[in-house]
């Protein structure tokens, strides 16, 4: 196999490695922030949580701000790069499929996502920001399901397709 065949397989399995970080990411956002509304640590998160969560933000918007931009580049250059391949292979619409549905991601809740995670970092309602985080966890479980969790199949398929 030339280095020109082995560096396009590696390019075919890039979005699925982004997506499966950006997915992996969405799940533990839902364990370690879903842990915030158990019952018995309620009134305690309430008192912490506005605070712990700009921390929060700050350390972890990273994965955000890399991994949904590298799916949306790497869902390109795998639509751009030996384009007749998928074609043939039928893995071009698998390829278009992830990267719109990864978009879908941002473009669809990233207002509602924002304005959310805004009224917890300033603990709106007054002393019970539990409930702006109950919200967005409600909102982040139908984003992980619509979008997220799409995109990382097509992006499975579209690589098993292509290779």
């Amino acid at each position: 196999m030339s280095f020109a065949d082995a560096s396009i397989r590696v390019l075919r399995l890039l979005p699925v490695i982004t997506s499966t970080i950006v997915f992996m990411f969405a799940v533990d956002e839902h364990i370690f922030l879903g842990t915030w509304m158990a019952p018995t640590f309620r009134d305690r998160a309430n008192v912490h949580l506005p605070n712990w969560f700009q921390l929060w933000g700050r350390r972890g918007r990273w994965v955000i701000l890399l991994g949904y931009p590298g799916n949306y580049a790497l869902g390109i250059l795998n639509l751009l790069v030996a384009r007749s391949q998928l074609k043939v292979t039928g893995a071009e619409k698998w390829y278009w499929m992830g990267l719109l549905f990864s978009m879908g991601h941002i473009a669809i809740y990233a207002k509602r996502a924002l304005k959310l995670l805004a009224e917890i970092k300033a603990d709106i309602p007054k002393g019970n920001s539990t409930h702006s985080m109950g919200v967005w966890l409600r909102m982040h479980t139908i984003r992980t399901f619509t979008t997220d969790i799409p995109a990382l199949v097509f992006f499975v398929v579209g690589a098993l397709k292509a290779l």
